[in-house]
């Protein structure tokens, strides 16, 4: 390009004015040129030394496993290449975590299928029935997976967690089927008939108990804020996997049952001590049962009385039980803010950071420590949140593969090892909320904004109101965006002083803010670069208040006058971020919640001025939307359910002694979540939506048999009694296998697990609660209602 500068001598030769004898003036007769670095605002260090952190994020819809691999042979290739000159690490590999936690799921999936396999196999005492379920697992799993694909639905934690849920509802079916076929053929019918009609007989029954559970799952697919886009691949995959379920239960079971007519298996098994006494405890079970029943049909005041006290019980829990919007997964991670004193040198941040890496790497838990110590001046975003400055650090810390202590014991142990003086603020994040890093990217669980216009008195209400969360044990590192002060020099022009030589407020300002930090004035080509020219002033021309008053400022005349005679210059200290919501400036408190108390109380009991208010934020706010949203979906789903359950048996009052049912399911719930130190949260109210269709499912069944039982012309309290033992192992069996499946989830045997825990510890106690209680109740309520229809009764 004509007139391009192509080096140093280049630049000193332009003239920039003439004397006043016509004589030019370059620039290097006024002013230094020479090629040097900008000065450094930032550093980055690994694991205690000097480095260069590059982060990798992938486009929307990229895989993150693939991705992973590909750029570690990336890197295998760059340290071949460079092994003389450099060494690139792959410090953190998210894709590693989320590959364990699939593989985890996975494994917990195999694992809770085994287990199921083995308690249907004792319980029926039959080869069979498991061996058919053996070969129908995988064939549904496949069809499964082609209806993924088909709806473009990816293997990740949420598919494969309601895939891990449908094939649970395949073992319900199944059991089902099973034992219609089982009761049949001790009737002396042939296996092709049993088959057939013992299929018929509970065909209904498995429809109505798929459909529920699909009513349950629909209105989350249809809900299109947060909670309907995380959930919904769950909920698709459970209705997928569920149907598939239905499908093989009706065609396949019975068609292979007669296949293995000829089998030897059950005969050599059965023999086994194991079997024998698998069968004597089932008796025993159902003779227990029966005398209860009895026992309570003569006296039901005394199981409502039980019933009560157990669900009042329950309830005292809820109300102690520790909330919170999604279960903290421990993914072996945390993250150290630092905020050094306003104004603070690079090289005194960089201090601290160092003092911390060095407790950090004495800790054998501990695999990586990757410290990021001011800005770059460059990061907008930085600047925007209020976290760019030489004073400002971070320090993120990545544990080894199986630490022997959590990550909260391990922040807890850092926390009472680091000691600093009250001005350098020091704060953790466990970095486990995963989804809450994607609504909230500041870390922050607890977010109160306080709103109003005098930053004195926002900043006032904010220490009052962090003192009052303190003293409480609310939340733990706990800030307020109007405490971090920085220094500033207040410059008030002179309008009419500017104006008659003829300056504007933005030149001054211009004038000013290459004198204070420079300015990009041209470009120099150098070798293969674009090399920026920055026009500076001495560092030490303009380092005080009285340097910057004696400012020379140029007129349009020519003439220089000193920034003192234009403008008024105060020294001030001043918020470094003011933020507005809507019309009003806000104070925003953050801080990470700790504590199940209630923040509404203690925002109540403040007293604030007219004009003021405070809005919770955060977590809390995100917390109550979602509940709000899973309890609407609650009670649309008992609605729909009762709905499908009146018109599939004509009758409004039967269907309400169904529903009535639902209430059985919270005895226990949240005593088991408090034994298990869980919060109640939105995995955990996930669970009690499941459980909705479950426990109507049996219901319905029971309500089946009942109705076989009076067909065959036995009176009420007969068929009552008889139906309940028909049932009993059916209900049993799905109960338990389901169950046994869900353990490995609820005891966390596999990384990532957490997310889960809470959801599959609802379901196994709710399912222990609804069986334990709704063999009882329901035939007593059924037993009054057909009783008043004039059914013949015998005492």
């Amino acid at each position: 390009t004509v007139g391009e500068y192509k080096s140093l001598e280049d630049i000193k030769e332009t003239i920039i004015a003439t004397n006043n004898t016509g004589i030019p003036i370059p620039i290097g007769s006024v002013a230094s040129v020479y090629r040097s670095y900008r000065e450094r605002t930032g550093l980055a260090r690994y694991n205690g030394k000097d480095c260069i952190v590059l982060y990798l994020y992938k486009e929307s819809g990229r895989n993150s496993v693939e991705l992973a691999d590909k750029v570690t042979k990336e890197l295998e290739s760059i340290n071949t290449t460079f092994a003389d000159k450099l060494s690139a690490q792959l410090v953190y590999d998210e894709s590693v975590f989320i590959r364990d936690s699939v593989w985890g799921l996975v494994w917990s999936l195999i694992l809770g299928a085994f287990l199921a396999f083995l308690i249907l196999m004792l319980l029926i005492q039959s080869f069979r029935a498991p061996l058919i379920l053996l070969i129908i697992i995988p064939a549904s799993l496949l069809a499964t997976f082609l209806l993924f694909y088909i709806f473009h639905i990816s293997l990740n934690m949420m598919s494969l967690g309601g895939l891990a849920l449908g094939i649970g509802m395949l073992f319900d079916t199944s059991n089902v089927v099973f034992s219609s076929i089982e009761r049949n053929l001790t009737k002396r019918k042939s296996i092709l008939e049993s088959s057939i009609e013992g299929t018929s007989e509970v065909a209904g029954s498995i429809l109505s108990a798929t459909l529920t559970t699909i009513i349950v799952f629909l209105p989350i697919i249809f809900i299109k804020s947060f909670i309907g886009i995380l959930f919904s691949e769950m909920a698709i995959a459970i209705i997928l996997s569920i149907s598939i379920s239905l499908f093989a239960s009706v065609t396949i079971i019975p068609t292979l049952y007669v296949l293995f007519e000829n089998t030897n298996f059950d005969s050599k098994l059965i023999d086994h001590p194991i079997f024998a006494k698998s069968a004597d405890l089932y008796q025993t079970a159902l003779i227990t049962y029966e005398k209860k029943l009895i026992e309570y049909l003569e006296r039901p005041k005394k199981l409502f009385s039980i019933l009560l006290t157990g669900i009042f019980f329950s309830s005292i829990f809820l109300f102690i039980l520790p909330r919170e919007f999604m279960p903290t997964v421990d993914n072996g991670e945390f993250t150290i803010n630092i905020e050094n004193v306003p104004n603070s040198t690079l090289n005194s941040t960089t201090g601290i950071a160092e003092v911390i890496e060095k407790i950090l790497l004495s800790n054998k838990d501990i695999k990586s420590v990757i410290s990021k110590i001011g800005s770059d001046n460059d990061d907008f975003i930085a600047k925007v949140n209020g976290n760019s400055g030489t004073n400002i650090a971070k320090i993120r810390v990545i544990l080894v593969s199986n630490p022997k202590h959590t990550t909260t014991e391990i922040i807890e142990e850092v926390r009472r090892r680091i000691s600093f003086t009250e001005d350098i603020r020091i704060n953790f994040d466990a970095n486990g909320d995963i989804i809450g890093k994607i609504l909230d990217p500041n870390g922050s669980r607890l977010n109160l904004e306080i709103h109003g216009e005098d930053l004195k008195t926002l900043s006032t209400i904010g220490k009052n109101l962090i003192d009052k969360l303190k003293k409480e044990q609310v939340a733990t590192d706990l800030r307020n965006s109007l405490e971090t002060k920085k220094n500033e020099y207040v410059i008030e022009f002179d309008p009419i002083k500017a104006s008659s030589l003829k300056l504007t407020n933005d030149y001054i300002s211009q004038y000013v803010k290459v004198a204070s930090y420079g300015s990009n004035i041209s470009k120099i080509k150098y070798q293969e670069d674009d090399l920026n020219i920055r026009l500076l002033i001495k560092k030490d021309s303009i380092d005080n208040l009285n340097k910057l008053q004696n400012l020379n400022i140029k007129t349009p005349t020519g003439e220089f006058i000193k920034l003192s005679q234009l403008a008024n210059i105060q020294e001030n200290t001043s918020s470094s971020s003011i933020k507005r919501s809507g019309n009003s400036r806000i104070n925003v408190v953050q801080g990470n919640l700790n504590s199940n108390k209630s923040i509404d109380s203690i925002i109540q009991n403040m007293k604030l001025p007219l004009g003021y208010r405070i809005k919770i934020g955060g977590e809390s706010e995100n917390m109550e939307k979602s509940f709000k949203e899973l309890l609407f979906a609650f009670a649309l789903a008992s609605i729909l359910i009762y709905m499908l359950l009146s018109s599939q048996f004509q009758s409004l009052k039967l269907s309400a002694i169904m529903i009535c049912t639902i209430p059985l399911m919270f005895i226990g719930i949240f005593p088991a979540l408090f034994l298990f130190g869980k919060s109640f949260n939105i995995s955990a109210f996930l669970g009690l939506v499941l459980l909705l269709g479950v426990v109507v499912d049996n219901a319905s069944l029971y309500y089946e048999y009942l109705i076989i039982s009076l067909n065959e012309s036995k009176e009420l309290s007969k068929a009552i009694i008889e139906s309940g033992k028909i049932v009993f192992r059916p209900i049993l069996m799905n109960n338990l296998t389901t169950i046994l499946g869900l353990i490995p989830v609820a005891f966390e045997f596999q990384k990532g697990a957490e997310f889960q825990s809470p959801m599959a510890i609802v379901v196994i106690i709710g399912l222990l609660s609804s069986f334990a209680f709704s063999l009882f109740l329901l035939p007593i309520l059924f037993f009054y209602i057909l009783q008043k229809q004039k059914f013949k009764t015998i005492k």
